[in-house]
């Protein structure tokens, strides 16, 4: 699933004609919710540097992102469509991170279970991010 949303968060750039760059730059919001889940079902507490980065980057990056858009001759969509597809791939692009963190929280809970050979662990996450 986090890959479909990935795909239509490009495929809504090109549209909104965005620089697509900004998409993968809008994954960093992983790091937000890895930060907030683990900190509430592990009680893992990062350092203020830390919240400060994750809090500075997030919104500079979806500010890069949303920009005025402008009618151009060789575009068929208005400047409104325009806007509004890119807000959907900014959308598309914060949500597929959360499909990635859960996918870090269960390879967390399966580590500290002892369930899995760390090998095994690194097939099996991979086997399930392609799922997703």
């Amino acid at each position: 699933m986090g890959l479909v949303l990935v795909s239509y968060a490009f495929k809504f750039a090109l549209m909104a004609e965005m620089n697509q760059g900004c998409i993968p730059s809008l994954f960093t919001v992983t790091s937000f919710y890895i930060a907030i889940l683990f900190y509430f079902k592990f009680g893992e507490v990062i350092s203020y540097s830390k919240i400060l980065g994750i809090t500075m980057m997030v919104p500079c990056v979806i500010l890069l992102s949303i920009d005025k858009k402008e009618e151009s001759e060789k575009s068929e969509l208005t400047a409104s469509e325009m806007q509004l597809y890119g807000g959907f791939a900014v959308l598309m692009a914060c949500m597929a991170p959360i499909f990635w963190t859960i996918a870090a929280y269960y390879a967390r809970k399966t580590i500290e279970r002892k369930a899995y050979v760390t090998n095994d662990l690194a097939i099996d996450r991979s086997l399930f991010i392609a799922v997703i």
